[in-house]
């Protein structure tokens, strides 16, 4: 680890978050780059980066947030997952995300021994997107390497062969006995959180109707509760940061895991065949803001590609970033996160 400390790295600088309220289109480059990176193709050989990167704070923006892009161009053929290129996908993200040398000592840095595990995934879309199964299996894997039994990890929103193949813990059914005031309303949230001392969010990245964008915070706010549709006014805008803050998440929110294997860059929710586009990529961070952030860019950047409008153009800028920057949940704009970008 010695040669860590040596290592040098390259800000560039990226774009901002698109929105109506003023903010810079959501384009650019990665913002920093890691010089002398090892060899890509040799990923359990990588040294990862010291988790300490995360410590600086930027004079403009209060504490830089991290987030880690890896892609494997081939982990996705068609529409099939090749589970040994994701979980070689998966074990260098945390390796590099945390700046150890094994997936178990990653985990082991967020659950202390004995500790039980909330999965949270997403069902919306989940089957025509074809990539939960192998996601989920490769999750399980990499959480045993680290002694995380099965018994001690529950799924949420996902299927019932899912759960009894995996032979994790039964679902906890139901919700808390004790509402939460969220924006002078009551709502109850899953009994899984309850349950669990540690959440690991594995959302998808797809682009949303009302609010823009749906990934880690959506999946959350509104996949944790048991009245979301009411929850939808105004494109999200105060709801999912609201409902992301209340104690019941925040307090058990570890690190969000983003599946960008396939993305949905239009016509989401829900999941047309000919609106995804295979990405072949994983993103790793604690900040649930930035990733969003991040995942809305990705989304603009395939619209472009596909001749569509961007969000903001459309009318479906995701407003609820900059209410969760000015709730201090986390970093909206892509100049104040440090980005790291491979690809294995």
């Amino acid at each position: 680890m010695g040669s860590i400390s040596r290592r040098q790295f390259i800000r560039r600088v990226s774009g901002g978050l698109a929105g109506a309220a003023g903010l810079a289109p959501l384009l650019g480059s990665p913002l920093w780059a890691q010089a002398a990176d090892p060899p890509t193709t040799q990923p359990d050989g990588a040294p990862p980066a010291p988790a300490a990167a995360a410590a600086t704070d930027d004079l403009l923006g209060g504490p830089r947030s991290r987030l880690l892009a890896v892609t494997n161009p081939v982990a996705v053929k068609g529409n099939i997952v090749t589970p040994k290129h994701l979980s070689s996908l998966l074990d260098y993200a945390l390796r590099r995300y945390f700046g150890v040398d094994s997936e178990a000592a990653a985990w082991r840095t967020l659950v202390k021994p004995g500790q039980k595990v909330l999965l949270k995934f997403n069902r919306s879309g989940a089957a025509d997107l074809n990539v939960t199964d192998a996601m989920l299996q490769a999750m399980l894997e990499s959480l045993a390497k680290a002694d995380i039994a099965a018994g001690r990890i529950m799924l949420a929103d996902c299927n019932p062969d899912q759960v009894r193949d995996s032979k994790t813990a039964e679902p906890a059914a139901g919700w808390s006995a004790k509402p939460v005031k969220v924006l002078g309303r009551d709502e109850f949230y899953s009994a899984a959180l309850e349950w669990c001392d540690c959440l690991i969010n594995i959302p998808f990245v797809k682009d949303h109707h009302l609010a823009g964008v749906t990934c880690a915070m959506k999946n959350l706010s509104h996949g944790l509760i048991k009245h979301p549709a009411r929850w939808h006014g105004d494109g999200c805008r105060e709801a999912i940061p609201h409902l992301f803050a209340a104690e019941p998440i925040r307090s058990k929110l570890r690190l969000n895991i983003g599946n960008a294997l396939r993305i949905v860059y239009d016509g989401g929710p829900t999941v047309s065949q000919d609106r995804i586009v295979n990405k072949n990529q994983l993103l790793v961070s604690d900040d649930a803001v930035a990733m969003d952030a991040y995942a809305a860019r990705m989304i603009n950047q395939e619209r472009g590609a596909q001749g569509l409008k961007d969000l903001s153009e459309d009318g479906r800028a995701p407003q609820y970033l900059t209410v969760a920057r000015d709730l201090k949940l986390g970093q909206s704009d892509l100049d104040h996160v440090d980005i790291i970008e491979r690809e294995i």
